[in-house]
């Protein structure tokens, strides 16, 4: 039986575990992303952190790994310097280009990037940040041997190779519809100077090179263990939860709500929204709706509203049955909100309070809606078949039950937290078995009436229209 280390270099975890080709995890361990401030990091002790867990991972098993490979956190500008260091970056997270990005909106920047890639920008991603770092700190091309993201960084210094793969390099250099960089996107984005410092995408699975004699003295791994190519972090989780042909959907239920679905058009019709990945496999594209609701939605009510102590789950929960009729609405928009629509400034809302307004009420309307924002992007993906909802929401049957409400619809749920693991362990030679693996899956089926769902919703999309210009009037 051959076993892997499988990496994730994630914004607030990085992860490594050893993961057999049948899909067992051997061994596992965790630690926090070091971050120097909210959306900077330095890439030497990012790597020095996986270093080491690394080798707690390599002690805590007896398995010596056949080969390596890692998934993370995509975008941002992680800088790889001429002379072979890792220089202080900023992450997907990072507003520090917020400027730039205006501008852009504002010459129609954006939206010719959309029409070619089917993704609206946001400043997190390079494009905008070596704008900004030119004009801001006098960054020049020559002061760059790379540009990279997280888990490129790590193979960088397990190998020494510069490399990227088609996943990672999707946003926002790379043509959809040739798979490669368009120079044409470099231009509009004003980044044709730093093209030397841009690796070329290959496909995830690819042979990188092999663990070199500093890397494994750092990390405990064998020195020349093959070290594969991996992918972004969503693509390894929608492909270990078995999304493989057009239509398959996953919607992911986290501290955000994402939604995931495989699709043979790049850019959809209609308004911008959202981003496309460019999937593993020609002809098919990852559409990526992520919003900005989700479980940390649910964490501010009930830190705010008096949920304390361990049942503090169990009593909001009591109190969502408690009201089930209700008229409050909830606009669960406290970090704005960036998918199925874009809207920085929006906030926020209670609707229809009333002297019946009680606290579970107020709790019914936030679970309701946290479900309406899931069930917006899944409509804004376009066609979807079946709906495997994965995530650290699907651990309560609550939460699973709501959203089958919500969208009167059957919903399958995979609560295996492991499913970045094995997904991007299924690209190297010898695992690819692990991408369509049969798992045991709940179903969950809609209760309730499904025609006051919809009237509930509909109430939340009319909501959502009228406040927008408000919100516009905040920025």
């Amino acid at each position: 039986m051959s076993v892997a280390l499988a990496l994730d270099i994630g914004t607030s975890t990085l992860k490594s575990s050893l993961i057999d080709d049948s899909g067992s995890i051997r061994a596992l361990k965790t630690c926090p992303s070091p971050t120097i401030s909210p959306g900077i990091v330095d890439p030497e002790q990012v790597w020095s952190h996986t270093a080491r867990l690394i080798r707690d991972t390599l002690d805590s098993c007896d398995d010596v790994p056949d080969a390596i490979i890692a998934s993370g956190q995509g975008d941002g500008c992680w800088e790889l310097g001429n002379d072979g260091n890792g220089r202080n970056s900023l992450t997907w997270n990072s507003t520090h280009a917020s400027g730039v990005i205006d501008e852009w909106e504002r010459t129609g920047v954006v939206a010719q990037l959309y029409r070619q890639t089917g993704t609206v920008i946001w400043p997190g991603t390079s494009a905008p940040i070596l704008r900004w770092l030119r004009e801001s700190h006098g960054l020049r091309p020559e002061d760059l041997a790379a540009i990279l993201t997280a888990k490129d960084w790590i193979d960088y210094r397990l190998t020494g190779v510069i490399t990227t793969d088609i996943t990672d390099a999707s946003i926002p250099f790379v043509n959809p519809y040739t798979r490669k960089l368009d120079h044409d996107l470099l231009d509009l984005l004003e980044c044709a100077d730093f093209t030397d410092a841009i690796p070329e995408p290959r496909r995830p699975g690819s042979l990188i090179g092999r663990v070199d004699k500093r890397a494994s003295a750092l990390s405990g791994i064998v020195q020349g263990t093959p070290v594969y190519l991996g992918s972004l972090d969503c693509v390894a989780s929608t492909r270990g939860a078995g999304a493989h042909a057009m239509h398959d959907t996953v919607a992911s239920l986290g501290t955000t709500s994402a939604v995931f679905s495989l699709v043979h058009e790049p850019v959809p019709e209609g308004k911008p929204v959202g981003a496309t990945i460019v999937w593993p496999e020609p002809g098919l594209f990852l559409r990526v709706l992520g919003s900005s609701s989700g479980a940390q939605v649910l964490e501010w009510f009930l830190r705010e509203f008096g949920y304390h102590g361990p049942q503090r789950y169990l009593q909001f929960w009591q109190d969502v049955d408690e009201a089930k009729e209700h008229d409050e609405l909830f606009l669960p928009f406290l970090f704005g909100e960036r998918a199925p629509f874009l809207a920085p400034d929006a906030t926020g809302t209670f609707m229809g309070i009333s002297s019946r307004t009680t606290r579970p009420r107020l709790a019914a309307a936030v679970a309701d809606g946290i479900a309406f924002s899931m069930r917006h992007c899944l409509e804004s993906s376009g066609q979807i078949s079946d709906i495997v909802l994965t995530g650290g929401g699907t651990s309560d049957p609550h939460f699973c039950q709501l959203i089958a409400n919500t969208l009167s619809r059957p919903v399958l749920v995979d609560s295996n937290a492991q499913l970045g693991t094995i997904g991007v362990a299924s690209f190297i030679p010898g695992f690819e078995a692990l991408s369509h693996r049969s798992v045991e899956r709940t179903t969950f089926t809609p209760q309730g009436d499904g025609e006051d769902a919809q009237r509930r919703f509909n109430r939340y999309l009319e909501s959502i229209s009228a406040s927008l210009p408000l919100w516009k009037e905040r920025k």
